[in-house]
């Protein structure tokens, strides 16, 4: 990363911590893309993905996935049980790499 620390203390004030589409520091944006990349890296994330969207009986679409309803919401279901135990990563960390990429959109609350 091209910052520079403030101080010579390794941790960040609670303030500046926030989810992933809230962040607004700029080391926190920063950070929270290099962990992106690094835990999620895009070959990777996107042959998976892909993989699995083009394997799903109910994807109409197979390389891009808008997530709307109750249909494209258990292909997503589907999809990121698998994806976030193989990287290890929260649902909101998933969806936020794939939005980054471009290969899906979430429209859906409370669910």
């Amino acid at each position: 990363m091209e910052h520079q620390l403030h101080s010579n203390s390794f941790y960040c004030c609670d303030d500046e911590i926030a989810e992933e589409n809230q962040a607004t520091a700029p080391m926190e944006c920063e950070a929270n893309y290099f962990a992106d990349c690094f835990l999620m890296p895009e070959t990777k994330v996107k042959s998976a993905f892909l993989s699995m969207l083009a394997n799903s009986h109910k994807a109409k679409i197979k390389d891009y996935l808008h997530v709307k309803n109750d249909y494209t919401f258990s292909v997503w279901c589907g999809i990121r049980e698998s994806l976030t135990k193989r990287y290890g990563v929260s649902e909101a960390a998933l969806r936020y790499r794939l939005r980054q990429l471009n290969l899906a959109r979430f429209d859906f609350t409370g669910k």
